[in-house]
């Protein structure tokens, strides 16, 4: 069975000719550990911007949208043509793939310059041209950030989707790894300056958080195509043939998390939030296991697994503060943790939760989802379920 490793190295590690030539050895070293390699490539580090700036000086008002798609797609093209000599200077065969010609393997919409992949028609192109030129052990280079539309013009999908480009080669090529390649060497623990600590793992989860707060680690389109058959690492150019750097880990997400035996404590009219966590947190922490809290614009919610007399009367000296206008107890209630890949099934029909299972709370966000219902609720929800997704209840 062929093992095909996509590979992305953008701007960050293609500063200089000199890293087209660290990269191209790199690569040979995997190459003779047995991978089929397909390369995407970036432009030069802030060769697109200067095109950019080039684009908008000359055209002033006169916006080409089509005309701008093709100057974008030369930084890459350029790119992709170093790496190409690169790797015939270590004497691979390479194939080095261009918009212009015929068997382009990324198909879009007409949408110039944030163009949208056609997914059935990339697969095809993809398994028809790419993959069995891999069979036959050519490395192939592959500008990344482009795309050609059904009527053959140039188009490009965003600023920095190289990711894009690599995470859709790997889900249609079958790949065993794709690889992004760092000047870090991989996921920096924190990106503050003198802390260079690069994490062994990392939950596909918390690469999403991490993307969606900013971190620019990973285009946030790329990781809805990464494949879950496929080993996903970060890593640097000298530790590639070694395939050492920073793997993210894919989660199971074939069950729904449903705690019950808790108790729901809300206060209503809170104008300080921060200013009644404090006050309260001691009585917490002494007095009871907090699950969870749920804050919105002027109530505050806080779930117990143990909830006792004592800390009820903390909780009511914040009322006698005014940091709270009313407090309400609701004993005997489940937590209901979704993740993907359930998370739209609960909130495609916002009538079933909100009536059938008579929750509390229904909050959803972009890769979570919490429901707080009452406890005598949680068989509906199972019996609610295909067979397909299992329910774990704990208490």
């Amino acid at each position: 069975m062929m093992r095909i490793a996509v590979i992305k190295a953008g701007g960050s590690v293609l500063n200089s000719p000199s890293d087209y030539v660290r990269l191209a050895e790199a690569i040979r070293e995997l190459y003779m550990k047995g991978y089929a390699i397909a390369l995407v490539v970036s432009a030069m580090k802030g060769v697109t911007d200067e095109l950019i700036k080039m684009t908008q000086l000359i055209a002033g008002k006169c916006i080409d949208l089509e005309l701008i798609d093709e100057i974008l797609s030369m930084g890459e093209r350029t790119s992709a043509r170093f790496m190409a000599l690169a790797l015939r200077a270590q004497g691979l065969n390479v194939r080095l793939f261009d918009p212009a010609q015929p068997d382009w393997p990324i198909i879009t919409d007409e949408v110039h310059t944030r163009a949208n992949p056609l997914m059935e028609d990339t697969r095809e192109a993809i398994e028809r041209y790419l993959k069995p030129l891999l069979a036959k052990g050519v490395i192939a280079v592959i500008p990344g950030f482009i795309g050609i539309s059904r009527y053959g013009r140039i188009t490009t999908l965003g600023r920095n989707t190289s990711d894009l480009t690599a995470a859709i080669l790997a889900r249609y090529l079958g790949a065993e790894l794709l690889i992004f390649l760092k000047d870090v060497g991989g996921i920096a623990q924190t990106m503050m300056s003198g802390r260079s600590y690069i994490l062994d793992v990392i939950d596909l989860y918390d690469l999403r958080e991490l993307v969606r707060h900013g971190a620019r680690v990973l285009h946030p389109n790329a990781i809805d195509h990464i494949p879950p058959f496929t080993k996903v690492l970060f890593t640097s150019v000298e530790a590639l043939p070694d395939l050492k750097g920073t793997e993210v880990i894919f989660p199971q997400h074939n069950s729904i998390e449903v705690i019950v035996g808790l108790t729901l404590i809300t206060f209503v009219g809170v104008a300080d939030p921060l200013g009644l966590l404090s006050r309260i947190l001691p009585y917490i922490l002494r007095n009871s296991k907090l699950v969870d809290i749920l804050v919105k614009r002027r109530a505050m919610s806080f779930i117990f697994k143990d909830f006792s007399e004592e800390l009820q009367g903390g909780l009511e000296e914040a009322l006698r503060l005014k940091l709270a206008e009313a407090l309400h107890i609701e004993r005997n209630v489940a937590l209901v943790r979704v993740t993907p890949p359930h998370v739209r099934e609960f909130f495609e029909n916002t009538n079933y939760v909100k009536n059938e299972l008579s929750a509390y709370e229904a909050i959803l966000m972009e890769n979570e989802a919490k429901l707080i219902i009452p406890a005598d609720k949680v068989k509906s929800l199972e019996a609610s379920l295909s067979k397909a997704v299992k329910v774990k209840v704990h208490g």
